[in-house]
């Protein structure tokens, strides 16, 4: 490993790692490189995939998106595009932000559709919509168990990076209810079990219907 580092060094004639407490870190140029990297191969995961390919039609689809998105942004968009190309083959993969950032650094979809953090220095990104992030609730819940997303999850991110500009953390809750899936969660917060934070579009309709209300 050190002579590969050295070569490396070598190579950019610059430092790219560098020591302290017996650990080993990147350098501002390590990281630049690291970026760098991760971009090259997910190109070239992408080039061999799409030769493979190269007979199928140009509009096929592979991408993902986090639960929110698959369930109330993207459907509509996904059936027009189905209409507007009948013969396109579409997969979908649904899962949380982590994991589809994964599959991105693994070449096995092209892009992916998510709410929250991620290092946006590895990849090439655009903004597909804003929406107002919301804390809802049963209309009756005192405010003591907050329901969260399971860890990897945007929603989660969003929840922790908020708190812990204020000081605080998920552990200063009373009491804490983990969930993997959004759907669940949402009934659980339907059904009186906790406060929780959920873009806007994933609750809309149950504001409405008075089935949750906006704190």
């Amino acid at each position: 490993v050190s002579q590969h580092i050295r070569w490396l060094e070598e190579q950019y004639q610059a430092k790219l790692f560098c020591y302290e407490n017996k650990q080993l870190s990147l350098t501002k140029s390590g990281e630049l490189l690291r970026s760098a990297a991760i971009t090259m191969k997910q190109d070239e995961t992408y080039l061999r995939r799409k030769i493979r390919q190269i007979r199928q039609t140009e509009n096929d689809l592979s991408f993902g998106v986090t639960p929110t998105v698959g369930m109330y942004l993207i459907p509509g968009p996904l059936a027009e595009y189905q209409k507007k190309y009948p013969d396109a083959q579409i997969s979908m993969q649904v899962e949380n932000s982590q994991q589809l950032c994964e599959r991105l650094d693994a070449g096995e979809i092209d892009f992916a559709i998510l709410e929250g953090y991620f290092r946006k220095t590895d990849y090439d990104s655009l903004l597909y919509k804003t929406e107002r992030y919301v804390g809802v609730c049963a209309p009756d819940y005192p405010f003591v168990t907050l329901i969260v997303r399971e860890s990897g999850s945007g929603n989660r991110e969003i929840i922790t990076r908020s708190l812990s500009r204020q000081n605080l953390d998920l552990s200063d809750f009373h009491s804490l209810f983990e969930v993997g899936d959004m759907n669940v969660c949402k009934q659980m917060l339907i059904k009186g079990c906790g406060i929780g934070f959920l873009y806007e579009a994933a609750v809309e309709d149950d504001i409405k219907s008075g089935r949750l209300r906006e704190m």
